[in-house]
């Protein structure tokens, strides 16, 4: 095999040999020179060394990190690139602190010469530099050049987070960990540990369960003592003996990797490295000495082994000391690169479950008795294999034996048919069974449900697997480094931060569990009182799955989601999204919904109303149909906004449960942004805010009632995307990229263009588009397939099988999994045998499958509806700025599909991305807009919001999808375009005559500034005696142009409400003063726009907003 060339170990070389030069030279740092101290340096050359040890940056061979990533050049090209720049600066800091140039504000020279170069640079960070070399008075080039190089190791650990996540990691055959151990001695070492670890095992057990142990319970089992410990922790039992080859395979675990990681952090002088880079292979491992196995088979107890009862929690290890300003540490156990958001409790647990594996199957006639399982959804899925029984569909019972089975049959002759009993027909029935089946292996306890009887046993697997932990502080002197950097190139356990300017940190990982809450030790002491403080909370109420994340302002770094949602069952869904269902009846939501409820789908499209889809080149008349159908029969009559309220309502209160634990929410101000979709009407964002009133977000609390805005779903996710991305190289000023927002019900394409990097600016620049074209349509492909199969006797399915086969066959099976790749031809549904004819059951006839043709076809009328959004778009934004974007952002729940993004990828050229937290990308994007905004109008900021607010991404400027305006009369003298046939004249109260224009301040298509709002004069004339409160109209139109005159396609949109500055009776009195009419001028409609219209209205020096309460007038 041609070894791949080490490039990236060459930039490393390089980098380290310019940190050695520093190391080594002798400077003395002063307020004159500028020059940082040796300490500050060391600081950095300490973060390198520790990350490129813990990516093999230093190997050879299949060990080197150019290895590693050899097959994902997108991922190799941005270590280059960052690696690259980071030579750049730190090449440069070295020869200034050096002497050997001077910094460029000393150098008239080469001023000339640098500005050329920043001119030309790609990077973020130079391009923030132009506007300082303006002046060089403040500028410092020592300094530039060393929060370049600490922005660039930011970085690089970004990446390395992403690199090394565990999802990825493979379970490696036992001999493999063993490795270290020589071949001849191996087989009989591994017999060893094995060995040894069953005792430990039975020992351990033996104590556990003498605990509870009474002379009673001995009696009510008919059992003495000598007895009850043979049968449940004799070192001979088949469960004891499995537990304790799977320890054994867990400590030596841990031993491989603290071996590989000491083999990784070799430096390149002690490795030897050549210019071939030799297969890893040649090298020679160390026999161990065998008389020592203290490393590989510990001798003491790691954890507290008090016995407690099952059902309590288990005291797994704390997480490592916490170092504060640490942004990464090593984990002591799987010994990666970590978030420091891992150091949290929730999520500390989740990553020591994923190292430690502790699940292994506790069945005695399993086939694959030995694998070890590091998440429990996996491990029961394994153990419900061995449930097997056969079901009785028609008396809704399960018998453990055929013969039992049969018995029924013939018991019950009056309610089964003779078909029922042939050898395909019962060899069909069998299935999982939903009842226990058999006591704890462990202990004589008994169950009554699956659930308990799971959750049992998952505590003496937890318990027995905790004693293979190593003790984390068992090395801390060699792993652990205080806060300061000493001088022996030693890599520290975790290093800080040394430049204060801290990008968001992101918790990339792919743990069930994605919720990065903060330690309530860190919240505790925190004084809320304040209404400068406050809570950004973004809801992503989408067509199948809703989500929400929120941000706490002094915090604003930290974007976390809301996961732990109820649950019908006994697991809880660690999902940063929730399903958007609800029944009424039980008034179940989400993950409470059972298959044999009618609940009601599509929530989110009830709120559209026909003419909305009279324009769409699709018909979703069906599936509308069904759920309005639904909502009709009901007796509660409820209305679509209702159960869209209650529906939100549960989500509302869900998320306050989960912040009320963390933060004192009732002395904080709350801040709501509701995504919505970019073609939503106007009268569907009134059924929204109708909606959120009934949900309860905007009701008064302590500190007023949360404001609530709406924010278009492709901005979100494209807030959320670029900060993603805000430090690689992937997007450039001046360059244009589309997001698709592809969701359940809609699909949403809007274009942006890069403003500036620093701070991430971006701008609207062409109008976006949508249809209904989301994963609805794909669905509703299925069904009418699955429908057209008249050979199938779909009606015999009661409602809760037919919702089981939709769910979890098509859309969570099939649907999710398919890509644009040529296997698996074909794709088997479970279908219950009585939707086969007879004669088809006994021509074995009984299987439904679908080809790869049949589902592409289901994905066409969706894919065709993107390809046509997207490739329209692409060629706006040529038009527009004469240029095609460079890329293609693909978001939202059908944007996660495999099969859609490979068919993307293969129609254009640009390249598409996806986020790494694809579920939760638009909530998180709502996040970030109310941060930016909220922050930005504050007057006192901490150093870590200012940093924050420089680093979020803006979009600054945004076209409008309507055109705005108000009517008012002029005189007919005055219009150039009268016409007598199409306007109709009347007289005002001045006496003139006049007729009717729109006056649109705002026109569809136009740019509309956030920062800039439009700002347009106007009059009324009233008549005396009025109330101080008086209303102004405000029309739109959705054609272009819009018309000049009143017609039929304009419609109201609003009324705002405004109070006079002045008495009426202080007002000039105009035209016939017997009739009371006075003028009134000085009246001011300002407009922003964001997700929706904000509107002012100034009455001289009185202003009226009118954003979160506009009276919306009612579309017929």
């Amino acid at each position: 095999m041609v070894e791949p060339q080490l490039e990236l170990q060459s930039l490393g070389r390089c980098i380290l040999g310019a940190f050695e030069a520093l190391s080594n030279a002798t400077w003395v740092a002063t307020e004159d020179n500028g020059f940082p101290s040796k300490d500050r340096i060391s600081i950095e050359h300490q973060r390198f060394v520790l990350w490129a040890r813990g990516l093999g940056l230093n190997q050879v061979g299949h060990a080197s990190l150019d290895y590693h990533i050899r097959d994902v050049p997108v991922v190799k090209a941005s270590l280059a690139d960052l690696l690259a720049e980071l030579r750049e600066h730190l090449e440069n800091l070295g020869s200034i602190i050096l002497g050997n140039q001077p910094a460029v504000e000393q150098d008239s020279d080469a001023i000339h010469q640098y500005q050329d170069a920043l001119g030309n640079a790609a990077s973020p960070d130079d391009q923030s530099s132009r506007s300082s070399l303006t002046s060089f008075g403040s500028f410092k080039e020592v300094d530039f050049r060393l929060a370049s190089v600490s922005k660039r190791l930011d970085a690089l650990y970004e990446l390395a987070s992403r690199i090394q996540d565990p999802r990825n990691r493979p379970q490696r055959p036992v001999e493999d960990l063993y490795q270290s151990v020589p071949e001849g001695e191996r087989a009989a070492h591994i017999e060893s540990q094995k060995k040894t670890e069953i005792l430990r095992v039975s020992k351990q057990h033996r104590q556990e369960i003498l605990r509870g142990l009474t002379p009673e319970k001995l009696e009510e089992l008919k059992m003495t003592k000598d007895q009850f410990l043979e049968k449940y922790s004799s070192s001979e039992h088949w469960l004891i003996r499995r537990t304790g080859i799977a320890n054994a395979r867990r400590k030596q675990q841990f031993v491989y990797w603290r071996r590989n990681a000491k083999l990784l952090s070799r430096d390149m002088t002690e490795a030897g490295i050549s210019a071939q880079a030799a297969p890893i292979t040649t090298q020679s491992p160390a026999s161990p000495e065998l008389g020592n196995t203290e490393s590989m088979v510990p001798t003491h107890s790691r954890v507290s082994r008090g016995i407690r009862p099952i059902d309590k929690d288990l005291a797994w290890p704390a997480a490592p000391k916490e170092l504060s300003g640490n942004k990464y540490f090593t984990c002591p156990y799987c010994r990666v690169l970590c978030p420091e958001s891992y150091l949290r409790p929730d999520e500390w647990r989740l990553h020591q479950t994923h190292d430690l594996q502790p699940y292994h199957c506790t069945y005695e006639d399993c086939t694959d008795p030995n694998r070890i399982y590091g998440s429990r959804q996996d491990w029961i899925d394994h153990e419900n294999q061995h449930r097997r029984v056969w079901h009785c569909y028609i008396h809704q019972e399960e018998f453990e034996t055929q013969l039992e089975y049969i018995q029924h049959l013939n018991d019950r002759k009056n309610k089964h048919t003779a078909e029922d009993g042939l050898q395909e027909i019962v060899a069909s029935v069998v299935g999982s069974s939903s009842k226990p089946h058999r006591d704890c292996p462990f202990c004589p306890t008994a169950f009554v449900d699956v659930p308990t009887m799971q959750k049992h046993v998952q505590g003496h697997l937890e318990r027995l697997a905790l004693d293979a932990l190593p003790d984390i502080y068992e090395h801390e002197e060699d792993e652990l480094a205080s806060k300061q950097a000493s001088d022996s190139h030693r890599p520290s356990f975790v290093l800080p931060v040394a430049s204060p300017k801290q990008a968001i940190s992101h918790d990339n990982t792919r743990h069930g569990y994605r919720d990065t809450r903060p330690s309530r030790r860190g919240m505790e002491n925190r004084s809320f009182g304040s209404r400068g403080k406050f809570v950004a909370i973004g809801i992503d109420f989408g067509t199948s799955f809703s989500a929400v994340s929120w941000a706490f302002s002094e915090e604003p770094e930290k974007i976390r989601e809301i996961s732990e949602w109820p649950t019908a069952n006994y697991m809880n869904p660690n999902e940063v999204q929730v399903p958007s269902l609800y029944d009424i009846d039980s008034g179940k939501w989400g993950y409470e919904v059972t298959p044999d409820m009618k609940s009601i789908k599509w929530l989110k499209l009830l709120l559209l109303n026909d003419s909305d889809l009279a324009d769409e080149d699709i018909d979703l008349s069906k599936p509308l149909k069904k759920s309005r159908e639904q909502l009709a029969k009901h007796p509660s009559k409820i209305s679509a906004v209702e159960i869209v309220g209650r529906y939100l309502g549960k989500l509302w209160d869900h998320a306050q449960t989960i912040l009320r634990s963390y933060l004192d929410v009732d002395g904080l101000s709350l801040h709501v942004a509701v995504t919505v979709p970019a073609i939503w009407p106007h009268h569907a964002l009134k059924s929204m805010r109708k909606a959120a009133d009934i949900a309860g977000i905007t009701a008064k609390r302590p500190m007023g009632a949360p404001t609530l805005e709406f924010i278009h779903e492709p901005e979100a996710a494209s807030l959320s995307i670029m900060l993603e991305h805000v430090f690689l190289p992937e997007i450039k000023p001046g360059e244009c990229f589309v997001v698709c927002d592809a969701g359940g019900g809609t699909v949403d394409v809007i274009s942006y263009q890069v403003i500036s990097t620093q701070p991430f600016r971006l701008k609207e620049c062409v109008k976006g588009e949508g249809g209904l074209f989301g994963a609805v349509q794909i669905d509703e492909a299925f069904e009418v397939h699955l429908w057209g199969r008249d050979r199938l006797k779909l009606n015999s399915l009661s409602f809760s099988e037919y919702n089981t086969l939709v769910v979890e066959d098509w859309e969570r099976g099939v649907k999710r999994t398919f890509t644009n790749q040529e296997q698996p031809a074909q794709f088997s549904l479970r279908l219950p045998p009585k939707v086969y004819k007879f004669q088809d059951r006994l021509r074995n006839k009984d299987q439904f499958s679908l080809n790869r043709s049949e589902v592409h076809g289901f994905f066409d009328k969706s894919l065709t509806g993107i390809r046509a959004l997207v490739r329209r778009q692409r060629k706006k934004v040529e038009a527009e700025t004469g240029q095609l974007p460079k890329n293609i952002l693909l978001v939202g729940g059908l944007g996660s599909s495999l099969y859609v993004y490979g068919v993307l990828n293969e129609v254009f050229d640009e390249t598409v991305l996806r986020p790494l937290n694809g579920w939760s990308a638009v909530a998180r994007g709502a996040v970030i807009r109310l941060l930016q905004d909220k922050l930005s109008t504050q007057q006192a900021l901490s150093e870590i919001q200012k940093e924050v607010l420089a680093t979020l991404p803006d979009v600054t400027a945004r076209k409008s999808r309507y055109s705005y305006g108000i009517c008012l009369s002029f005189p007919i003298d005055q219009l150039h375009d009268y016409d007598e046939t199409l306007d109709t004249v009347t007289r005002d109260p001045e006496g003139d005559l006049v007729a009717a224009r729109m006056v649109w301040y705002l026109k569809k298509g136009e740019e509309v500034s956030g920062k800039s709002p439009l700002t347009v004069p106007l009059w009324k004339y009233y008549k005396g005696p009025i109330p101080r409160k008086c209303t102004s109209t405000i029309l739109y139109s959705p054609d272009n142009p819009p018309p000049k005159r009143p017609d039929s396609s304009i419609e109201e949109l609003c009324t705002i409400k405004y109070t006079f500055d002045t008495d009426f009776s202080e007002r000039k009195p105009v035209g016939d003063t017997d009739k009371g009419y006075r003028r009134c001028g000085n009246l001011w409609l300002k407009l922003t726009f964001n997700g929706e219209p904000r509107w002012e209205f100034r009455v001289g020096s009185k202003q009226t907003t009118a954003d979160a309460r506009l009276e919306y007038m009612e579309k017929h």
